[in-house]
C-alpha cells in the first residue's frame, strides 16, 4: 500500500528540517565565536585604561600608543611640546595640526597632562 505523493514530500521535508537544525546551529555558533574572538576594537590598539601617558613627557613612540595617533601626529605632539612648552590641558592638544575635538574626545581617558616638575634650585 503506497501512501499518498504528498505525505511521502511532506516525511522528507520533516526529515531534512530535523537534521539541518543542528547543523545549522552548529554554524550559527562557530560565525558568533569567529566574529566575537576575532574583532577588533579600536581599544585593543589604545594603551590599557590603568595606563595613562603624560603628553608632556611622553616620546613619539609612547604617543603612537595611543588611539587614533600615529606616527605624524606623534611627531608633531613631540614638535610643539619642545617649540612651544608643555601642554597645560589635554585641550592644547588643539594647536597641533591634525589633532581636533573628536582626538581630545578619544584620548581623554589615555591621557595626562602633568605639569613639568620644577627645576631643583642651587640655593
Amino acid at each position: 500500500m503506497n501512501r499518498p505523493v504528498a505525505a511521502r514530500r511532506s516525511k522528507k521535508i520533516r526529515s531534512r528540517a530535523v537534521t539541518a537544525a543542528p547543523a545549522a546551529m552548529i554554524i550559527s555558533l562557530a560565525l558568533f565565536l569567529l566574529i566575537a574572538t576575532g574583532r577588533k576594537d579600536q581599544s585593543d590598539d589604545a594603551v590599557a585604561a590603568t595606563v595613562l601617558i603624560d603628553i608632556n613627557i611622553a616620546d613619539e613612540n609612547d604617543i603612537r600608543l595611543l588611539p587614533g595617533i600615529g606616527p605624524a601626529i606623534a611627531e608633531r605632539i613631540v614638535a610643539d611640546r619642545d617649540s612651544q612648552g608643555p601642554f597645560d590641558s589635554i585641550e592644547d592638544l588643539t594647536r597641533v595640526r591634525g589633532v581636533g575635538e573628536r582626538t581630545i574626545l578619544n584620548l581623554r581617558p589615555y591621557v595626562v597632562v602633568n605639569p613639568p616638575s620644577p627645576e631643583p634650585s642651587l640655593n
